[in-house]
């Protein structure tokens, strides 16, 4: 990775500045401070800033941690930016992150990489630079102050450090993801197992549900056989007694069509009967009217001679009152008797018809006697005949009758043979349904006993590999493969810079109190031959062995390919170094020219300007604001 260019505005105390970073060799960044009350015209001047600045491109944050509005120029209090220009094998970078309005921008040949979110952006970032933040501040970026020695992280630190650094902080990456896998499979069996149980109790049902209906199937089946047989017999019965009834049906069946011949026979009434009996009738009735006639004319005559009688005798008129002479009586007698001729005529025109009639109807009389005898006799024969018909149809109708009751016996079997049927009717549904649903339980219980076999494989291969991704696998071993040439590397630089007086010893392996081996990544310190610790050394011997276990992992770090970079820097380098340490100290940064392009080393120590190829100066204004001077390189 190539670092090209870091263009600044309003960032802690640099107002606006560009420096070039590529092809500048060794470098010393000054600073010079304007200001009245500066105590030392050096300090405060924002040489810091003005590299902590491509910190914060990368990170969000300054090496000593501080972020959001920290960065913020205090003298302009807004737009805050930084620039920064970079170079990969994927191509041209510019990297923009701003406060007071909060922006995190990468763009590259005029695309945005931007996402939606400067978290989301990070991430990209993070995945483009592809070195953590602790390892370029201890390896590409030394800062005296903020960065923290190697020497005194904590054993978990080292390793996880090393693991980045080593690329193996993949199998820190495995490891937690072997962790999730193996809780996800453990989850899943945990759930198949579940499921198991679940089914074999389902199937434990199942079965004794299909025991039971098998029971229910066998005493239908059973019952049913019982009533079928119920209907035959009946059957059998009626279909007997139909064909022994027959004859005897057939039998009475033509006797009853010779008793209607019979009946036929008999069943016309004289029509004389009927004609004389109502001559007769009529005849009586006439001799009933002219009795009657025959007797009032009879007394009307009587009535009136009576009174021809009463009034010869009288001496006045029965009929007015008077007194009667001979004159007036003969005139009413003579009126009473012409009253008394048309009686008369009538009495003997009426009398003789009495007389035929009384010599007509004994003759009718004895006729009609004589036909109803006949009559009487046909009607006793016809109903005799009817009788024995009746008899017969009688016998008949028992016999049907008969054979319509074992009939309805047989129907009323199969009815209720054909209830008792339909009654059962989802039996053999639900038995088909137990049975396939025990198949599909079966197929589950299979198909569920593959995945669990399946399944605890892949337990089995993920607790194997969680145990090679772990401390105790393949890291361990990739340490203990890297270890003696980690400290070759740093004896070489402890050579140079104590001349052979201190050394230091990476070891994979510790030693407990009592003497069991623990894996623990261990620095051993020899001084003048003598074994002590790194809290021991002298302020100036524990910067010397910081600056070669930095120099020892600033050489692994550049020897990949995807972490190569051409840019170092180096604040507050030689503190607490006398002039011996420092000058040796320059002597290999400018070794490190061949592969690095640029050095930029923050320090305000004067002595050691004429060591430096170049200087960039960092002038803090008496306006409290910071320009950088040689900044870019002229063309």
């Amino acid at each position: 990775m190539k670092f090209k260019q870091v263009r600044i505005k309003n960032f802690r105390s640099i107002g606006e500045a560009t420096l070039d970073l590529d092809n500048r060799g060794l470098v010393l960044v000054e600073g010079i401070n304007k200001l009245p009350s500066a105590t030392i015209d050096k300090n405060g001047s924002g040489k810091s800033s003005s590299l902590s600045a491509i910190f914060y491109a990368l990170y969000g944050e300054l090496p000593n941690g501080d972020k959001a509005d920290t960065v913020v120029n205090t003298k302009v209090g807004k737009n805050t930016s930084v620039s920064l220009d970079i170079e990969t094998d994927e191509g041209a970078f510019t990297i923009t992150r701003g406060r007071k309005k909060n922006v995190l921008t990468i763009t590259t040949d005029g695309r945005e990489l931007t996402k939606g979110t400067i978290k989301e952006t990070q991430v990209v970032l993070d995945e483009l630079v592809k070195i953590p933040k602790d390892v370029f501040l201890s390896t590409l970026y030394f800062d005296g102050h903020n960065s923290q020695p190697f020497s005194t992280l904590t054993d978990k630190q080292r390793k996880e450090y090393l693991e980045t650094l080593f690329d193996v902080g993949v199998y820190r990456d495995a490891h937690e993801q072997t962790k999730l896998d193996l809780a996800d499979k453990n989850t899943e069996l945990t759930s198949i197992n579940a499921l198991i149980k679940t089914s074999e109790v389902r199937k434990e049902t199942l079965t004794s549900n299909l025991t039971q209906l098998t029971q229910e199937e066998e005493s239908f089946n059973e019952t049913l056989s019982g009533l079928e047989k119920d209907v035959e017999d009946k059957k059998k019965v009626w279909e007997d007694t139909t064909s022994a009834n027959k004859d005897d049906i057939d039998s009475l069946t033509e006797k009853g069509k010779k008793l209607r011949e019979v009946y036929d026979t008999y069943a016309t009434v004289n029509p004389r009967l009927s004609d004389i009996q109502s001559q007769y009738n009529t005849l009586q009735r006439d001799k009933s009217t002219l009795d009657v006639d025959l007797a009032g004319i009879k007394a009307t005559i009587k009535s009136k001679k009576e009174l021809m009688d009463k009034l010869s005798l009288s001496e006045r008129c029965l009929v007015c009152g008077n007194i009667i002479d001979d004159e007036h009586k003969g005139k009413e007698i003579g009126n009473i008797t012409a009253e008394l001729m048309p009686l008369v005529e009538q009495f003997k025109t009426k009398s003789a018809r009495l007389s035929e009639l009384n010599a007509q109807l004994p003759e009718l009389k004895s006729e009609v006697e004589t036909l109803s005898t006949e009559e009487s006799k046909r009607s006793e024969n016809q109903w005799q005949a009817k009788s024995a018909m009746e008899e017969v149809a009688s016998e008949i109708k028992q016999l049907e009758s008969k054979e319509s009751q074992l009939l309805n016996d047989v129907n009323n079997a199969q009815d209720y043979a054909d209830r008792f049927k339909s009654s059962h009717s989802n039996l053999q549904t639900n038995l088909n349904s137990v049975i396939n649903d025990i198949k599909q339980v079966e197929d589950s219980l299979e198909k569920e006993a593959k995945k669990q076999e399946t399944v605890i494989n892949e337990v089995s291969s993920l607790e194997k590999a969680l145990m090679a991704f772990s401390d105790k696998g393949i890291k361990s071993h990739v340490l203990d493969l890297v270890t003696p040439e980690m400290n070759n590397t740093i004896q070489a630089y402890l050579s140079r810079l104590t001349g052979g007086s201190i050394s230091v010893t990476f070891s994979t392996q510790g030693t407990k109190a009592n003497g069991d081996t623990v894996d623990k990544f261990e620095i051993g310190v020899i001084n003048d031959g003598q074994e002590t610790t790194y809290n021991s050394l002298s302020s100036g011997e524990q910067r010397r062995v910081d600056v070669a276990i930095s120099l020892t992992l600033q050489d692994i770090l550049m020897r990949k390919s995807n972490t190569q970079s051409n840019m170092l820097i180096y604040d507050e380098l030689f503190e607490s170094l006398d002039a011996v340490g420092s000058e040796t100290i320059i002597d290999l940064l400018k070794e490190r020219l061949g592969s690095v392009a640029s050095i930029f080393v923050v320090t305000h120590n004067d002595m050691l300007k004429p060591l430096f190829d170049n200087t960039v100066t960092v002038v803090k204004e008496e306006n409290g604001m910071s320009i950088i001077e040689n900044g870019q390189v002229k063309s």
